[in-house]
């Protein structure tokens, strides 16, 4: 690795301040977790998905505006960041989030059934889509790894970090990247339910507000 034990402590102590103290919304903290992990493994892209019901939103990448334009451009997909990715039956995603585990892709077959089982093959455009797109993006996007870490709360799964690589990560770095995530996935999960606790708040206000409004003599 190229970092020492000293500075992943670091990593894991700063976690705190970033995700909980820095006053951020869930999307702002999200992106400023990607781009710390980015940075300090070196990776060539991070993206974060997260569980919602019997879907995968994907929350946030790395990757730059240009990129997810020209995705934009060849798929017709209205926008990379917040599409749902239905799990449907032999896809590699429901293998994933079933089995809770940090997986690998190495080969390039199983990097393009990931990219394709992004859409369901359930209409012919999104066969269409699986079968002509998805090595060209894979080009587009340049790794030949990906190594998936599950973000796990109790027993629960609730998303998952992807580093998006051109060479495979060492033992001891994808060890070091299980660790954090058990943090990662603590803080998150309690960062979702404060945004959440903080909306109930502000609706609540408005509501008694608009009730106050309603009862005062014309």
């Amino acid at each position: 690795p190229s970092y020492t034990p000293t500075e992943l402590l670091e990593l894991h102590d700063s976690f705190d301040e970033l995700i909980l103290r820095s006053g951020k919304s869930r999307l702002e903290v999200l992106r400023s977790l990607s781009e710390t992990l980015k940075s300090f493994f070196g990776s060539h892209y991070v993206e974060f998905l997260a569980l919602r019901g019997d879907e995968l939103v994907y929350e946030y990448v790395t990757a730059p505006e240009w990129a997810l334009k020209l995705i934009h451009q060849m798929t017709g997909i209205t926008a990379v960041i917040g599409m749902s990715i239905p799990l449907f039956e032999g896809s590699s995603f429901k293998e994933f989030v079933e089995q809770a585990k940090p997986r690998e892709l190495i080969s390039p077959e199983d990097r393009l059934r990931s990219l394709r089982d992004f859409v369901p093959p359930n209409s012919p455009k999104n066969i269409r889509m699986r079968k002509y797109y998805a090595k060209p993006i894979m080009k587009i996007v340049g790794y030949r790894y990906v190594f998936q870490v599950p973000l796990v709360v109790g027993e629960r799964f609730t998303g998952y970090f992807s580093f998006l690589q051109n060479r495979r990560f060492a033992e001891r770095v994808r060890a070091d990247l299980v660790l954090l995530s058990n943090r990662i996935a603590q803080l998150i999960h309690f960062k979702t339910r404060e945004d959440e606790r903080r909306l109930v708040e502000h609706d609540g206000v408005i509501t008694l507000s608009v009730i106050r409004r309603g009862r005062e003599p014309s």
